[in-house]
């Protein structure tokens, strides 16, 4: 599961960071653009400031800072590009881009490679990889591709029967390992130590359950509410078939097989028609629990008439008139209110 954090506090007129928490620690994605009519110098510096206060957190920059150096595709070198270049060594960065890669702008046939990759983790530099694809954008731009070989680990955990005893035993398991368990959590004095400490415990308390208690199985109950009798018919004269053909020679073989074919299309297709008939069939089993709408208002002003004025008594009838006219032969039922 991955969470993601704007990251206000960093973000500027020039770049602007989101940091994604991922199982091997939080990774930072910020984007740069500088333009080639500034100082790049702004730019790198607020990147600086990203950097500074991330510490030693994954981060990736995408930026777009309009400098020319041959190590990211051009042909020749600028001021900005020596800056870009400068920066990346004393910030000890990785650049993603290749030297004969091919370009990432273009703009009335003049080809640039504006776009930078950079990365900041050697390990994380090493898992990435980096490719300018030839998709149509409907811009200047093309589409970059970064791939990061991140591992993900997913963690099963049995349930045991603990109703019919067994504790004992259990705790029995569990105390061979209990001094060295808690000298390994009084020795922890980091994050990871402690982590690892716990892991330790966890690893323990399922490892004397298996050998006491039994795991509890659980049966997935799945009603097809399609699956009538006569599919059900037609699936045993299929398995009737088959076990049929096994008995045979290769001289009736053939035509069993034949048989098969059709028995197999004709279950197919009596399957996929109850399964586009199930919800229809089902809405039209339905009936009314208050009865039908007419008898309904009768039964109600029978037992309302003993309290009513004369006036209310003929508005009351009128409106049974009126159901009884429109709604007596109507399969329409009005909703009833909560």
């Amino acid at each position: 599961m991955m969470l993601m954090q704007y990251l206000q506090s960093n973000t500027t007129v020039n770049s602007t960071a989101l940091k994604i928490q991922t199982e091997q620690g939080p990774l930072t994605v910020t984007s740069a653009y500088s333009s080639p009519y500034i100082n790049i110098m702004e730019t790198l510096q607020d990147l600086h400031s990203i950097l500074t206060d991330l510490g030693d957190e994954r981060v990736l920059i995408c930026a777009d800072l309009n400098a020319h150096s041959r190590i990211w595709g051009y042909a020749n070198e600028d001021t900005r590009g020596a800056q870009v270049e400068d920066f990346l060594l004393v910030q000890q960065l990785y650049l993603l881009n290749e030297t004969n890669s091919p370009h990432t702008f273009e703009h009335r046939g003049s080809k640039r490679w504006p776009n930078l990759s950079i990365i900041k983790g050697t390990d994380f530099a090493n898992s990435c990889t980096w490719k300018v694809l030839e998709d149509y954008t409907h811009r200047d731009h093309n589409y970059i591709l970064i791939e990061a070989l991140l591992s993900q680990s997913h963690d099963r955990y049995p349930r045991f029967k603990t109703a019919y005893g067994g504790h004992r035993r259990m705790l029995q398991h569990l105390g061979q390992k209990t001094k060295q368990l808690v000298q390994q959590i009084e020795e922890s004095n980091t994050k990871d130590h402690l982590a690892k400490a716990t892991e330790e415990l966890q690893k323990a308390i399922f490892a004397a359950c298996r050998k006491v208690y039994k795991i509890k199985k659980f049966k997935l109950n799945i009603n097809n509410n399609w699956w009538n009798q006569n599919l059900q018919i037609k699936k045993k004269e299929l398995q009737a078939l088959k076990r049929r053909t096994n008995k045979y020679e290769d001289d009736n073989e053939l035509k069993y097989q034949l048989q098969i074919s059709k028995k197999q299309a004709e279950l197919k297709r009596e399957a996929k028609k109850a399964k586009r008939n199930s919800f229809l069939n089902t809405c039209t089993k339905t009936t009314d629990p208050y009865g039908p709408p007419s008898k309904r208002w009768s039964r109600i002003s029978i037992l309302q008439r003993s309290s009513l004025s004369n006036w209310e008594i003929q508005a009351v009838e009128t409106q049974n008139h009126f159901l009884l006219k429109y709604f007596r032969n109507s399969t329409l039922h009005p909703t009833a209110s909560h």
